[in-house]
Protein backbone atom coordinates (compact mmCIF):
# COMPACT_ATOMS: atom_id res chain seq x y z
CA UNK A 1 0.00 0.00 0.00
CA UNK A 2 1.48 3.65 -1.33
CA UNK A 3 2.42 5.63 1.78
CA UNK A 4 1.19 9.53 2.17
CA UNK A 5 3.18 11.53 4.48
CA UNK A 6 1.02 14.57 5.65
CA UNK A 7 3.06 17.43 7.29
CA UNK A 8 1.56 20.37 8.66
CA UNK A 9 1.72 22.51 11.85
CA UNK A 10 -0.31 24.95 14.03
CA UNK A 11 -0.28 26.93 17.11
CA UNK A 12 -2.28 29.69 19.03
CA UNK A 13 -1.56 32.44 17.05
CA UNK A 14 -2.00 30.98 13.84
CA UNK A 15 -4.54 28.52 14.38
CA UNK A 16 -4.80 24.96 13.90
CA UNK A 17 -6.73 24.79 10.11
CA UNK A 18 -3.62 23.57 8.22
CA UNK A 19 -3.56 20.88 10.72
CA UNK A 20 -7.43 19.79 10.66
CA UNK A 21 -7.36 20.13 6.95
CA UNK A 22 -4.94 17.44 6.29
CA UNK A 23 -6.77 15.26 9.34
CA UNK A 24 -9.87 15.47 6.74
CA UNK A 25 -7.71 14.41 4.13
CA UNK A 26 -5.81 11.36 5.80
CA UNK A 27 -9.58 10.42 6.83
CA UNK A 28 -10.37 10.16 2.80
CA UNK A 29 -7.69 8.61 1.64
CA UNK A 30 -6.24 6.14 4.75
CA UNK A 31 -8.72 3.02 2.96
CA UNK A 32 -6.46 3.07 0.07
CA UNK A 33 -3.25 4.42 1.00
CA UNK A 34 -0.90 4.25 4.65
CA UNK A 35 -1.35 7.42 6.27
CA UNK A 36 1.35 9.26 8.10
CA UNK A 37 0.90 12.62 9.96
CA UNK A 38 4.38 14.26 10.61
CA UNK A 39 4.17 17.92 12.99
CA UNK A 40 6.02 20.03 15.49
CA UNK A 41 2.47 20.26 17.21
CA UNK A 42 2.41 19.92 21.07
CA UNK A 43 -1.50 19.39 21.55
CA UNK A 44 -2.74 16.97 23.48
CA UNK A 45 -6.76 17.21 21.69
CA UNK A 46 -5.35 17.51 18.18
CA UNK A 47 -2.92 14.51 18.44
CA UNK A 48 -5.63 12.42 19.57
CA UNK A 49 -7.86 13.28 17.23
CA UNK A 50 -5.26 12.68 14.32
CA UNK A 51 -4.36 9.09 16.02
CA UNK A 52 -7.66 7.96 15.48
CA UNK A 53 -7.08 8.08 11.68
CA UNK A 54 -3.83 7.37 11.18
CA UNK A 55 0.04 7.27 13.03
CA UNK A 56 1.51 9.76 14.45
CA UNK A 57 4.73 11.57 14.17
CA UNK A 58 6.03 14.19 16.41
CA UNK A 59 9.24 15.38 15.60
CA UNK A 60 12.37 16.17 18.09
CA UNK A 61 12.70 19.98 18.01
CA UNK A 62 8.70 20.52 18.45
CA UNK A 63 9.10 22.35 21.79
CA UNK A 64 9.91 25.73 19.36
CA UNK A 65 7.12 27.26 18.02
CA UNK A 66 7.16 27.15 14.06
CA UNK A 67 7.27 31.00 12.22
CA UNK A 68 5.14 30.93 9.44
CA UNK A 69 6.70 33.84 8.12
CA UNK A 70 10.24 31.96 7.72
CA UNK A 71 11.30 29.41 5.41
CA UNK A 72 11.43 26.14 7.32
CA UNK A 73 13.94 23.67 7.05
CA UNK A 74 13.70 20.30 5.24
CA UNK A 75 12.78 18.03 8.16
CA UNK A 76 11.04 15.10 6.68
CA UNK A 77 14.63 13.06 5.28
CA UNK A 78 14.68 10.67 8.11
CA UNK A 79 11.15 10.15 7.14
CA UNK A 80 11.22 9.48 3.17
CA UNK A 81 12.68 6.83 1.07
CA UNK A 82 11.59 8.10 -2.04
CA UNK A 83 8.54 6.20 -2.92
CA UNK A 84 5.81 8.28 -0.68
CA UNK A 85 4.02 10.81 -1.50
CA UNK A 86 3.99 13.95 0.67
CA UNK A 87 1.55 16.29 0.85
CA UNK A 88 2.27 19.56 2.81
CA UNK A 89 0.08 22.39 4.20
CA UNK A 90 1.38 25.85 5.36
CA UNK A 91 2.84 29.17 4.45
CA UNK A 92 6.03 27.93 5.76
CA UNK A 93 6.86 25.07 3.30
CA UNK A 94 8.51 27.26 0.42
CA UNK A 95 10.33 26.40 -2.49
CA UNK A 96 13.80 24.74 -1.04
CA UNK A 97 11.30 22.39 1.30
CA UNK A 98 9.33 21.37 -1.73
CA UNK A 99 12.10 20.84 -3.99
CA UNK A 100 13.69 18.84 -1.26
CA UNK A 101 11.32 16.40 -1.44
CA UNK A 102 11.04 16.26 -5.49
CA UNK A 103 15.05 15.58 -4.83
CA UNK A 104 14.22 12.58 -2.56
CA UNK A 105 12.03 11.38 -5.43
CA UNK A 106 8.82 11.38 -3.89
CA UNK A 107 5.60 12.93 -5.23
CA UNK A 108 4.54 16.21 -3.69
CA UNK A 109 1.37 17.51 -3.12
CA UNK A 110 0.14 20.73 -1.99
CA UNK A 111 -2.77 22.31 -0.41
CA UNK A 112 -3.20 26.38 -1.15
CA UNK A 113 -5.57 28.66 -0.45
CA UNK A 114 -3.31 31.57 -1.14
CA UNK A 115 -2.96 30.97 -5.22
CA UNK A 116 1.07 30.80 -4.69
CA UNK A 117 2.82 31.14 -7.72
CA UNK A 118 5.83 29.53 -6.99
CA UNK A 119 4.83 25.69 -6.49
CA UNK A 120 6.78 22.98 -7.93
CA UNK A 121 4.05 20.05 -6.74
CA UNK A 122 3.00 17.22 -9.06
CA UNK A 123 -1.00 17.63 -7.57
CA UNK A 124 -2.25 21.16 -6.10
CA UNK A 125 -5.60 21.25 -4.45
CA UNK A 126 -7.45 24.30 -3.95
CA UNK A 127 -10.88 24.27 -2.68
CA UNK A 128 -11.92 27.80 -2.34
CA UNK A 129 -14.59 28.43 -5.23
CA UNK A 130 -14.16 30.51 -7.78
CA UNK A 131 -10.37 30.05 -7.98
CA UNK A 132 -9.84 29.19 -12.07
CA UNK A 133 -6.98 27.00 -13.70
CA UNK A 134 -5.92 30.59 -15.58
CA UNK A 135 -5.25 31.69 -11.84
CA UNK A 136 -2.30 29.18 -11.33
CA UNK A 137 1.10 29.82 -13.56
CA UNK A 138 2.54 26.26 -13.10
CA UNK A 139 3.71 23.40 -15.72
CA UNK A 140 1.18 21.25 -17.94
CA UNK A 141 2.00 18.56 -16.46
CA UNK A 142 1.08 19.58 -12.40
CA UNK A 143 -2.53 18.53 -11.81
CA UNK A 144 -5.26 21.65 -10.75
CA UNK A 145 -7.69 20.54 -8.25
CA UNK A 146 -9.74 23.43 -7.68
CA UNK A 147 -13.20 24.65 -6.55
CA UNK A 148 -16.08 23.07 -4.06
CA UNK A 149 -15.76 19.64 -5.79
CA UNK A 150 -12.56 19.03 -4.09
CA UNK A 151 -13.50 20.06 -0.71
CA UNK A 152 -11.79 18.94 1.96
CA UNK A 153 -13.38 17.67 4.64
CA UNK A 154 -13.61 15.26 7.72
CA UNK A 155 -15.81 12.29 7.24
CA UNK A 156 -18.93 13.24 9.01
CA UNK A 157 -19.69 16.42 7.17
CA UNK A 158 -20.70 14.33 4.31
CA UNK A 159 -23.44 12.27 5.95
CA UNK A 160 -26.66 13.21 4.41
CA UNK A 161 -29.04 15.80 5.66
CA UNK A 162 -31.18 13.55 8.08
CA UNK A 163 -32.33 16.08 10.46
CA UNK A 164 -34.75 18.47 9.95
CA UNK A 165 -34.13 21.62 11.92
CA UNK A 166 -36.29 23.81 14.17
CA UNK A 167 -38.13 26.15 13.07
CA UNK A 168 -36.68 28.92 15.62
CA UNK A 169 -33.46 30.48 14.25
CA UNK A 170 -30.59 29.56 15.96
CA UNK A 171 -26.82 30.51 15.46
CA UNK A 172 -24.02 29.01 15.64
CA UNK A 173 -20.29 30.66 16.07
CA UNK A 174 -16.73 29.87 15.67
CA UNK A 175 -13.75 31.48 15.11
CA UNK A 176 -11.17 29.45 14.56
CA UNK A 177 -9.52 26.35 17.08
CA UNK A 178 -7.21 29.52 18.70
CA UNK A 179 -9.40 32.61 17.89
CA UNK A 180 -6.18 34.66 19.56
CA UNK A 181 -8.32 38.01 18.90
CA UNK A 182 -11.59 36.94 20.47
CA UNK A 183 -13.97 37.40 17.75
CA UNK A 184 -16.31 35.09 18.80
CA UNK A 185 -16.86 36.72 22.13
CA UNK A 186 -17.70 39.79 19.86
CA UNK A 187 -20.04 38.56 17.76
CA UNK A 188 -21.91 36.27 19.86
CA UNK A 189 -22.25 39.67 22.14
CA UNK A 190 -23.75 41.09 20.02
CA UNK A 191 -26.25 38.23 18.26
CA UNK A 192 -27.52 38.32 22.02
CA UNK A 193 -28.43 41.84 22.11
CA UNK A 194 -30.12 41.50 18.76
CA UNK A 195 -32.02 38.98 20.04
CA UNK A 196 -32.81 37.34 16.81
CA UNK A 197 -31.68 34.15 17.77
CA UNK A 198 -33.85 31.59 20.33
CA UNK A 199 -29.98 30.17 21.02
CA UNK A 200 -26.66 30.99 19.99
CA UNK A 201 -24.04 28.18 20.17
CA UNK A 202 -20.30 28.74 20.23
CA UNK A 203 -17.88 26.44 19.55
CA UNK A 204 -14.66 26.90 21.83
CA UNK A 205 -11.52 24.87 22.22
CA UNK A 206 -9.02 24.23 24.86
CA UNK A 207 -6.27 26.20 22.94
CA UNK A 208 -8.77 29.41 23.57
CA UNK A 209 -6.93 31.87 25.98
CA UNK A 210 -8.09 31.45 29.87
CA UNK A 211 -9.10 35.14 29.39
CA UNK A 212 -11.33 34.45 26.77
CA UNK A 213 -12.58 31.65 27.63
CA UNK A 214 -13.65 33.35 31.56
CA UNK A 215 -15.42 36.27 29.48
CA UNK A 216 -17.67 33.41 27.34
CA UNK A 217 -18.73 31.60 30.60
CA UNK A 218 -19.66 34.90 32.15
CA UNK A 219 -21.25 35.51 29.01
CA UNK A 220 -22.93 32.09 28.77
CA UNK A 221 -24.13 33.11 32.50
CA UNK A 222 -25.63 35.87 31.84
CA UNK A 223 -27.88 34.91 28.63
CA UNK A 224 -30.70 33.33 29.62
CA UNK A 225 -29.72 29.97 28.67
CA UNK A 226 -29.57 31.81 25.21
CA UNK A 227 -25.86 31.26 24.33
CA UNK A 228 -24.22 27.49 25.26
CA UNK A 229 -20.95 27.06 24.98
CA UNK A 230 -19.42 23.71 23.44
CA UNK A 231 -15.55 22.62 23.92
CA UNK A 232 -13.48 20.55 22.39
CA UNK A 233 -15.87 18.82 20.14
CA UNK A 234 -14.69 16.17 17.32
CA UNK A 235 -15.91 16.45 13.91
CA UNK A 236 -19.17 13.82 14.43
CA UNK A 237 -20.01 16.86 17.04
CA UNK A 238 -19.51 19.33 15.46
CA UNK A 239 -21.94 18.40 12.67
CA UNK A 240 -24.81 17.03 15.00
CA UNK A 241 -24.34 20.68 16.67
CA UNK A 242 -24.59 22.59 13.04
CA UNK A 243 -27.57 20.44 12.07
CA UNK A 244 -29.38 21.86 14.79
CA UNK A 245 -28.69 25.61 14.01
CA UNK A 246 -30.04 27.11 11.27
CA UNK A 247 -27.13 30.24 10.59
CA UNK A 248 -23.34 30.24 10.70
CA UNK A 249 -21.57 33.06 11.46
CA UNK A 250 -17.54 31.98 11.24
CA UNK A 251 -13.92 33.05 9.72
CA UNK A 252 -13.35 32.47 6.06
CA UNK A 253 -11.36 29.47 7.06
CA UNK A 254 -12.24 25.58 6.98
CA UNK A 255 -15.26 26.12 8.97
CA UNK A 256 -16.49 28.50 6.52
CA UNK A 257 -16.79 25.43 4.17
CA UNK A 258 -18.10 22.76 6.95
CA UNK A 259 -20.76 25.22 8.17
CA UNK A 260 -21.65 25.62 3.90
CA UNK A 261 -21.63 22.08 3.69
CA UNK A 262 -23.93 21.20 6.21
CA UNK A 263 -26.69 23.74 4.93
CA UNK A 264 -26.40 26.47 6.94
CA UNK A 265 -27.01 30.49 5.66
CA UNK A 266 -23.50 31.40 6.33
CA UNK A 267 -22.15 35.04 7.37
CA UNK A 268 -18.47 35.60 7.26
CA UNK A 269 -15.80 37.54 7.28
CA UNK A 270 -11.86 37.27 7.35
CA UNK A 271 -9.20 38.64 9.61
CA UNK A 272 -5.65 37.28 8.33
CA UNK A 273 -5.11 37.60 3.89
CA UNK A 274 -4.97 34.08 3.99
CA UNK A 275 -8.56 33.78 4.43
CA UNK A 276 -9.21 36.53 1.29
CA UNK A 277 -9.53 34.20 -1.08
CA UNK A 278 -11.98 32.13 0.50
CA UNK A 279 -14.03 34.57 1.29
CA UNK A 280 -14.30 36.04 -2.04
CA UNK A 281 -14.90 33.12 -3.40
CA UNK A 282 -17.64 32.27 -1.31
CA UNK A 283 -19.26 35.79 -1.30
CA UNK A 284 -19.02 36.80 -4.96
CA UNK A 285 -20.37 33.61 -5.58
CA UNK A 286 -23.83 34.17 -3.21
CA UNK A 287 -22.67 31.39 -1.24
CA UNK A 288 -22.67 33.13 2.18
CA UNK A 289 -23.22 36.54 3.33
CA UNK A 290 -19.74 39.18 4.03
CA UNK A 291 -19.18 40.39 6.78
CA UNK A 292 -15.80 42.16 5.44
CA UNK A 293 -12.40 41.90 7.44
CA UNK A 294 -13.98 41.15 11.22
CA UNK A 295 -11.11 43.33 12.75
CA UNK A 296 -12.60 46.53 11.89
CA UNK A 297 -16.68 45.35 12.43
CA UNK A 298 -18.27 47.65 14.19
CA UNK A 299 -21.72 46.42 16.09
CA UNK A 300 -23.95 49.25 13.66
CA UNK A 301 -22.33 47.50 10.44
CA UNK A 302 -22.80 43.76 12.17
CA UNK A 303 -26.76 44.90 12.86
CA UNK A 304 -26.88 46.64 8.89
CA UNK A 305 -25.95 43.03 7.62
CA UNK A 306 -29.96 42.25 8.53
CA UNK A 307 -30.74 44.68 5.82
CA UNK A 308 -29.05 43.94 3.33
CA UNK A 309 -30.33 41.03 0.21
CA UNK A 310 -29.66 37.71 2.12
CA UNK A 311 -30.26 35.59 -0.82
CA UNK A 312 -27.74 32.69 -0.84
CA UNK A 313 -27.83 29.56 -2.13
CA UNK A 314 -27.67 27.21 0.49
CA UNK A 315 -25.83 23.50 -0.14
CA UNK A 316 -28.41 22.05 -0.85
CA UNK A 317 -26.98 18.43 -0.79
CA UNK A 318 -23.71 16.79 1.19
CA UNK A 319 -20.65 17.81 -1.05
CA UNK A 320 -19.33 14.85 -2.82
CA UNK A 321 -15.87 15.14 -3.06
CA UNK A 322 -14.51 12.36 -1.60
CA UNK A 323 -14.40 10.22 -5.27
CA UNK A 324 -12.85 13.15 -6.94
CA UNK A 325 -10.02 13.87 -4.21
CA UNK A 326 -9.16 10.19 -3.99
CA UNK A 327 -8.91 9.62 -7.73
CA UNK A 328 -6.52 12.87 -7.66
CA UNK A 329 -4.36 10.27 -5.85
CA UNK A 330 -4.40 7.49 -7.49
CA UNK A 331 -3.28 8.81 -10.44
CA UNK A 332 0.20 9.63 -8.64
CA UNK A 333 0.90 6.56 -8.00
Amino acid sequence: MKKIIFRADGGVKTGFGHIYRLLALAEMLREDFLCVFVTSVQNDFLQSEIQKCCSLLILPDSENPVDPNADLPFDLEPFLTGTEIVVIDGYHFRCAYQMAVKNAGCKLVCVDDLVIPEICADLIINHSPGIRLEDYTVYKSVQLCLGLEYAILRKPFFRPFLIKRDKYQSAFVSFGGADPFGFCYKLASIILNLQLYRSVHVLCSSSFSSDLLQRLTVLEASSNDQLILHLNLGAAEIVDLMDVCTDAFVSASTVLLEAYSRGLRCYTGYYVDNQKNNYSGFVENKLAIGMGRVNDLSDSDFKGLFHKDQSVQLCPAPLGSVGNIKNAFKTLC
